[in-house]
C-alpha cells in the first residue's frame, strides 16, 4: 500500500507561519540594526546645490540647419539648482570637485527642427535639463527641469549706411554733402531681428569746424523702436570712413548780360533781379574768382514793353565747383523794364531863376519865359513839374552891357535836357563916386601946433610938396600957400591984407 504524498505548498506555508511572530520580530530587529549602523557611520542626506551653469551641447546642429538661437545669452546666463539625495560620503566626494562632479546641459539634438524650419516666425521649444552627478547611487531633482529656447531662421540683409552730421561749423562756413566708404553693410542674424531693423547709422561731429572733417566712425544698428541692437547681429564691417567737406560761403550779386537794342523810341530803364544776391559755397580759390554770378543772356532786340525772365541759378553754376548755400532760393526772376522815350516842353517864368556867384544889378531884355525841352522815359517825364527843375543864373565875370547868359539847369535823374537854355540881360555901368581926402587938421590943438611942437619947440612940421597944379592933396586953391603958414588963421589974415 502506497504511502500518501505530502503537499509541498502546505509544507512551505507551515514553514512560513511556524513561529511567524518571532520571524517578523527578528527581521525588523535586523533592519533596525542596519539602519542605525548606516545613519551613524554614513547617513543619507538631501543637499541642494545652487548656481549650476548650463552648457549647450551639439550647437553645430543649429548652424547646419541655418537656425539661430535667439536667447542664447539668456540661456548661458541662466543658473539651476539641484536637490541631491546621497550619503554623507557621496556628498563629500561631490563637493570635492563640484564643477567636475555636477554638470547641467541642454542637448540640441533632442529638438525637432521641422517645426522651426517651416514656421514663419520665432519658435519656442522646451528642452529638458540633463544633469550629471558623479555618484551612481544619488537621486537628483533639478530645478527648473526644462529650459525654453527661442529659435529662428538665420538670414542676411544688406542695408545702406546713414550718416548723421551733428554740430555747427564756424560762422561763415557751411557743411556740404558727405561721403562714406563703405556705404552699405551686410548684416547676418535671426530673421526676426533683421526684419525689425530700421537703419544702420554712423555719427560724425563738425562742431566749430572750418575745414573738411574726415574720420572712421563705428556703425550702430537700430530697430524700429530706436533701440541699439548692434550686439544681436553680425556685421561684415564695423565702421565707415566719413568725409564731410566744410567750405566758406560769400554773398554774391546776380547779374545778366544783354545784347541787341530795343525798338525805336523805347529804352531799357531798369533791370531788376530778385533776389539781387545769393550765398555761394565753395573753396576760397573758387569764390575769389567769382565777383558776380551771371545768370545768362537777354536779347533786347525789338522790345517795346516790360518783360520778365526766369532763370535757374543752378544752371549758372554748371562748370564750377560752387553750390548754393542750404536754404537758398534756386530760381531768380529778372524784370527788364522797357519804357517809351518822350519829350515834354516846360515854360519857366524868369522869376524862378536863382542867381549865384556875384550879385549884380541887371535887367532882362524881355519877359519871355525860359523854354525847357526835357527828354526821358514816359514815367519820369509825366511825373515832372517846374518844382522839380532848377535854373541857375551865374553872372560871375560879366561886365556892363547886354549879354546872353547860358543857364545851369538841374533836372531829376533819368531825365535829360534836350536844348540849351539862355537869357538875355543888361548890366548897367557902375557909378564912380570920388571921395575927397580930408584936409590937414589945423585945429587939432587950437593953435595949429602939433604935439611934437608942444613938447619940442625946435621941431618943425614937414611941408608936403605941391602937385603939378601947385595944389597939395586936393584941398582947393588955398592949399599951395596954406603950407607956408603955421595956422589957417595966419593964412586968412594974410589973405585979407
Amino acid at each position: 500500500m502506497e504511502k500518501p504524498k505530502v503537499n509541498v505548498v502546505v509544507k512551505i506555508l507551515h514553514f512560513i507561519y511556524r513561529d511567524l511572530v518571532w520571524k517578523v520580530l527578528a527581521l525588523g530587529l535586523a533592519f533596525m540594526l542596519w539602519f542605525v549602523g548606516i545613519n551613524v557611520n554614513n547617513p543619507i542626506q538631501n543637499v541642494i546645490y545652487d548656481n549650476i551653469p548650463i552648457t549647450i551641447l551639439n550647437r553645430d546642429r543649429l548652424n547646419q540647419n541655418n537656425v539661430v538661437l535667439l536667447n542664447e545669452q539668456q540661456v548661458t546666463d541662466a543658473r539651476i539648482s539641484l536637490s541631491v539625495r546621497a550619503t554623507r560620503n557621496d556628498h563629500a566626494l561631490i563637493n570635492a570637485a563640484r564643477n567636475d562632479n555636477i554638470q547641467a546641459s541642454l542637448d540640441l539634438n533632442t529638438i525637432n527642427l521641422d517645426h522651426v524650419l517651416n514656421y514663419d516666425g520665432v519658435s519656442t521649444v522646451s528642452v529638458d535639463v540633463n544633469v550629471f552627478v558623479h555618484q551612481e547611487h544619488s537621486t537628483i531633482f533639478p530645478h527648473p527641469s526644462t529650459i525654453e529656447l527661442e529659435l529662428d531662421l538665420h538670414e542676411e540683409r544688406i542695408i545702406a549706411i546713414n550718416v548723421d552730421v551733428v554740430g555747427e561749423p564756424t560762422d561763415g562756413f557751411e557743411v556740404r554733402p558727405f561721403s562714406a566708404t563703405p556705404r552699405i553693410v551686410r548684416l547676418t542674424g535671426a530673421r526676426s531681428v533683421l526684419q525689425s531693423i530700421s537703419d544702420v547709422r554712423a555719427q560724425i561731429s563738425v562742431n566749430d569746424a572750418f575745414e573738411t572733417v574726415e574720420e572712421p566712425r563705428p556703425l550702430i544698428v537700430f530697430n524700429n523702436d530706436l533701440q541699439n541692437i548692434t550686439s544681436l547681429v553680425g556685421l561684415n564691417v564695423q565702421s565707415t570712413n566719413v568725409i564731410v567737406p566744410v567750405f566758406p560761403y560769400e554773398y554774391t550779386p546776380l547779374t545778366v548780360n544783354t545784347v541787341g537794342t530795343t525798338a525805336v523810341g523805347f529804352m531799357v530803364t531798369e533791370i531788376n533781379i530778385s533776389p539781387a544776391a545769393i550765398d555761394l559755397v565753395g573753396s576760397p580759390e573758387e569764390l575769389d574768382r567769382v565777383s558776380s554770378l551771371i545768370l545768362g543772356e537777354i536779347d533786347l532786340t525789338g522790345l517795346n514793353d516790360t518783360v520778365q525772365y526766369d532763370f535757374d541759378i543752378r544752371d549758372a553754376l554748371s562748370g564750377t565747383n560752387l553750390t548754393l548755400r542750404t536754404g537758398e532760393v534756386q530760381e531768380a526772376t529778372v524784370d527788364v523794364i522797357v519804357e517809351e522815350i518822350i519829350s515834354r516842353t516846360f515854360y519857366m517864368p524868369l522869376a524862378n531863376l536863382e542867381q549865384v556867384g556875384e550879385e549884380r544889378e541887371f535887367e532882362f531884355v524881355n519877359d519871355n519865359p525860359i523854354v525847357l525841352t526835357l527828354h526821358g522815359r514816359a514815367s519820369a517825364i509825366n511825373a515832372l513839374s517846374l518844382n522839380n527843375i532848377q535854373a541857375i543864373l551865374d553872372l560871375t565875370g560879366f561886365g556892363a552891357g547886354t549879354h546872353t547868359v547860358q543857364l545851369q539847369i538841374t533836372v531829376p535823374p533819368r531825365v535829360s535836357l534836350a536844348n540849351l537854355a539862355a537869357v538875355q540881360i543888361t548890366i548897367p555901368p557902375e557909378e564912380i563916386i570920388f571921395e575927397p581926402e580930408e584936409p590937414p587938421d589945423f585945429f587939432a590943438d587950437g593953435n595949429g601946433i602939433t604935439e611934437d611942437e608942444e613938447t619940442d619947440p625946435t621941431a618943425t612940421t614937414a611941408t608936403p610938396a605941391p602937385n603939378e597944379e601947385g595944389y597939395t592933396n586936393g584941398y582947393g586953391e588955398y592949399a599951395e600957400s596954406a603950407y607956408n603958414y603955421n595956422s589957417l588963421a595966419d593964412y586968412l589974415v594974410d589973405e585979407m591984407d
